[in-house]
């Protein structure tokens, strides 16, 4: 979800809301999201919460080498868990760390045209916006910081019944395609705004596994902010105890 700022408003900030619900519908915790520029990159900055608020883990992410590559690190405290990417060309450092693990895993790997990083996603569906159809799957690699490697997709356009939107379903290319769920994605036709994301998430349980859920991004819930907010959210404490 990567929205382009203005020039000359480096202190421009958009901030939005994510909310995230399981399978039975129960809210599982919400995520918000600050957008913004800062040294001539763009910047996005994540705080995940508990329903009630609580911050538990804390994502930054930034547009270099390139906006569907970000350099990304991610923290959960309540599971003491960290992943990302890191470094500069061709050539990045892709690195998890989980509970119970004295030492950081890494690896180098070297990212071509068509490799995608966490929320980059959005930024290379957005550039391809007019060569995916149903006929015309858009292939990509999404980095796996977990299993510290690439792993290739599809994203292809599916049948719709709201013309004002366009559905997307990201799926492995892979032989193990088939036990492995597919990603949905709902965008706005228009302003291309991303409205919902179903499939498995950043966020994992207690037992490490990645949650599968269903978040949806109300455009209402879209507002402006300034960098004084986001350096707060950047200090805001996360809890230990609070998780979904």
């Amino acid at each position: 979800m990567c929205l382009a700022l203005q020039a000359g408003m480096a202190r421009a900030v958009e901030r939005y809301e994510g909310i995230a619900t399981t399978p039975d519908s129960a809210v599982a915790y919400r995520e918000t999201h600050w957008l913004y520029s800062e040294g001539g990159l763009g910047r996005r900055l994540v705080l995940y919460r508990c329903a009630d608020g609580t911050p538990f883990a804390r994502k930054r992410l930034t547009e270099f080498p390139s906006a569907a590559a970000p350099d990304f690190e991610f923290y959960d405290a309540g599971i003491d868990y960290r992943e990302g990417v890191k470094g500069a060309g061709g050539q990045r450092m892709v690195f998890a760390q989980g509970p119970g693990e004295s030492t950081l895993r890494q690896r180098a790997l070297v990212l071509g045209a068509d490799d995608v990083v966490d929320a980059g996603f959005d930024a290379y569906i957005r550039a391809h916006w007019d060569a995916i159809t149903p006929l015309q799957p858009l292939p990509a690699a999404i980095v796996v910081p977990g299993r510290l490697e690439t792993v290739p997709v599809l994203i292809t356009e599916t049948a719709n019944s709201d013309p004002g939107t366009r559905h997307f379903v990201m799926r492995l290319d892979t032989w193990y395609r088939f036990v492995v769920p597919s990603i949905t994605l709902d965008y706005e036709r228009g302003s291309r705004r991303l409205l919902a994301f179903r499939g498995i998430g950043t966020v994992r349980d207690s037992r490490g596994r990645n949650l599968s859920v269903r978040i949806r991004f109300p455009p209402e819930q879209s507002e402006s902010a300034d960098l004084e907010e986001v350096r707060a959210a950047e200090q805001a404490p996360l809890s230990t105890a609070c998780h979904p």
